[in-house]
């Protein structure tokens, strides 16, 4: 293997050290307290680097944004390719995104200092949405759902009911299945073709 081919791959290896820094440091200590010297510190990278990557703290923080998006959004998406009848695969669905939020300590604490990031061509959440009107488009195609929803606002509102849980779930420490269920049951009411 030549070198510039192992070139992307350390690229990769390093803007995802960064990134993992970034989560830890953002989530433990806020916005204002997290300095680049630290996420350089943490990931082992040096500071000019993080710098040609991410200009300041709010693109880094939106980097560290869209890598939690993309987690989701591909738990989502892995979840949605069940070979089962959308009945039974919703619970499997909002289940997979409420275990990510769960399992990753962090998610809540930075999903509330995304108001802190520089999104440039990116908005907050459109990765999820994304995955979601993608996923609604196939079942449509495969007559599952209901024709006469438009799968962008089937995304908008799902993301929007997602969301919500989510954020009281990590408030409340309420048990994720109680979400999982209530979500499943208004997707099926929802989408399903009669």
């Amino acid at each position: 293997m030549s070198a510039r081919q192992k070139r992307p791959k350390a690229s990769r290896d390093r803007d995802l050290r960064i990134l993992e820094a970034s989560t830890h440091l953002f989530a433990s200590q806020g916005f204002e307290r997290t300095n680049m010297s630290q996420v350089a510190r943490e990931s082992g990278v040096a500071v000019g680097t993080i710098y040609l990557r991410y200009p300041n703290k709010g693109s880094l923080l939106a980097g560290v944004v869209q890598q939690l998006e993309s987690q989701l959004a591909d738990s989502l998406t892995r979840a949605a390719g069940q070979e089962i009848p959308w009945i039974d695969r919703f619970p499997l669905v909002f289940g997979s995104m409420m275990e990510t939020v769960s399992t990753t300590p962090e998610m809540g604490a930075i999903m509330q200092l995304a108001a802190h990031a520089e999104f440039k061509g990116h908005s907050p959440g459109s990765i999820i949405r994304s995955a979601i009107e993608q996923i609604v488009t196939r079942a449509q195609s495969d007559g599952a759902f209901r024709p006469d929803v438009l799968p962008s606002v089937v995304a908008a509102i799902a993301y929007g009911m997602v969301e919500g849980a989510m954020g009281h779930m990590m408030q409340t420490g309420t048990w994720p299945q109680v979400y999982v269920i209530a979500l499943a049951d208004a997707a099926s009411r929802w989408l399903l073709a009669t």
